[in-house]
């Protein structure tokens, strides 16, 4: 009776252990993170950077490239020193059949996402718009929360991306000219509105617009600045009495101005198209005042 009860309640003793599971990541839970390659053109040279995801304590990563990237010695960089993690760094690992650029590093709370964990840079050898992601690969990747994996080669996956630099040339039409560089070399998706130059102007002048003032940068690009002369109504280039006759006439509701007669027609920057404008074009044609001045309320690139 006895060895009878033993059994039974050996054999309950093993269901209830069988039915406890072990608290494992599953492959969805995995988490993925950031590498991204910029290329820039005008040096020939490429920068990787990798960022870490939400939780990761600890970790180890091995980045190798193609023949077409060579690290520049001394570049590799890795977790800022100023949030304590413990880093080492190994631009020349080569172990197990697998060689590349190492980073290892460990702490005793969790590092913030988006952190830095890989940045270096390399030479570009042939053509930099032949790089691609296939170039560039982290062979090891193995990403701790403290207890568990959060990620590794087998059963994790790491974003690539590659990002390039363009030339933007800038032109002044006439009656101004630019106050800022005419050609500069931004990365590819900048926002355009956030690089417009600046510019001076003529006597006289007032600007109308930039040929593109919206969207990103997304290959090399011409952004033209249009100027206009403030009072020349009819686009002849002069504001003489001619445009008050005109002005005057669209005043009595006698013909219509299109946007660009009407920008040039509002000489006093008051947003209305009156007498008052005409008068003043009149009073500059015979002498008595000297140029237009543009009222500067937008000379200011929206950022």
């Amino acid at each position: 009776m006895f060895k009878r009860s033993f059994c039974l309640i050996s054999a309950l003793l093993m269901v209830l252990i069988c039915s406890v599971s072990v608290p494992t990541a599953s492959a969805a839970d995995y988490v993925t993170y950031d590498f991204s390659l910029f290329v820039d053109s005008e040096t020939n040279t490429a920068t990787l950077t990798g960022k870490l995801p939400a939780g990761a304590f600890s970790g180890k990563l091995v980045v190798s490239t193609s023949d077409k990237l060579t690290l520049v010695a001394g570049s590799t960089s890795s977790i800022n020193e100023d949030l304590g993690v413990f880093v080492e760094l190994n631009e020349s690992y080569n172990r197990d059949g697998v060689s590349g650029v190492a980073v290892a590093f460990t702490n005793s709370v969790a590092i913030p996402e988006d952190t830095v964990v890989f940045n270096a840079k390399y030479n570009i050898v042939g053509n930099a718009n032949e790089i691609t992601t296939e170039d560039f690969d982290i062979v090891i990747w193995n990403l701790s929360d403290g207890s568990q994996r959060l990620a590794t080669q087998a059963d994790g996956d790491v974003v690539k991306a590659i990002s390039r630099n363009y030339t933007i040339t800038f032109v002044a039409g006439n009656g101004g000219a630019l106050a800022s560089d005419a050609v500069i070399s931004v990365a590819s998706g900048t926002r355009i509105n956030t690089i417009l130059p600046q510019y001076t102007l003529n006597d006289g002048y007032g600007f109308k617009s930039y040929s593109v003032s919206s969207g990103t940068v997304e290959s090399d690009m011409t952004i033209s600045l249009e100027f206009y002369l403030i009072g020349d109504v009819n686009m002849d280039g002069s504001a003489d009495n001619l445009d008050a006759a005109f002005i005057l006439r669209y005043d009595a509701m006698l013909i219509t101005l299109d946007d660009d007669a009407l920008m040039a027609a509002d000489v006093n920057f008051d947003g209305d198209v009156n007498s008052l404008d005409a008068a003043a074009i009149l009073k500059y044609d015979a002498g008595i005042n000297g140029p237009f001045h543009y009222a500067e309320v937008d000379n200011e690139p929206c950022s």
